[in-house]
């Protein structure tokens, strides 16, 4: 079940049939495929063991007083981890059109200010705690 069919709001697959694979155009359209993909790359496990902690003990290293990781500088970090989690929703979904049509650059890009603001505040809380 989708996040989103949860709460009875329209579903990406819902998106699909509508639009055909193609970009969302309206702003509630980006967001709900924003969020879902969101959610998608928190909770998936393959995603996290060959990114997120890759990633997340090169930040550890570079850094040595945790609680003053500047968030922007890890933003870009994270477009591998994005790029394959597209390609996998796209495929896991069954959806049509080309994915670099619906998860254009934007959405690309807002999704790892996500993750990097997610993940960094871990750090700091102290919630990674990587050997």
């Amino acid at each position: 079940m989708n996040l989103f069919e949860f709460f009875s709001v329209p579903s990406v697959k819902d998106h699909e049939d509508n639009k055909k694979g193609q970009a969302p155009t309206s702003d509630d359209e980006r967001r709900q495929l924003s969020d879902e993909l969101f959610w998608y790359m928190l909770d998936h496990d393959d995603l996290h063991k060959k990114h997120v902690i890759p990633q997340l003990h090169k930040i550890k290293k570079d850094n040595k007083d945790l609680k003053k990781i500047d968030r922007s500088e890890y933003r870009e970090c994270w477009m591998p981890m994005v790029r394959e989690a597209c390609l996998k929703f796209h495929k896991e979904n069954k959806m049509s059109g080309h994915p670099s049509k619906v998860f254009d650059e934007e959405i690309c890009k807002q999704l790892c200010r996500r993750l990097a603001d997610r993940y960094i505040e871990d750090i700091k809380k102290g919630e990674y705690e990587l050997g």
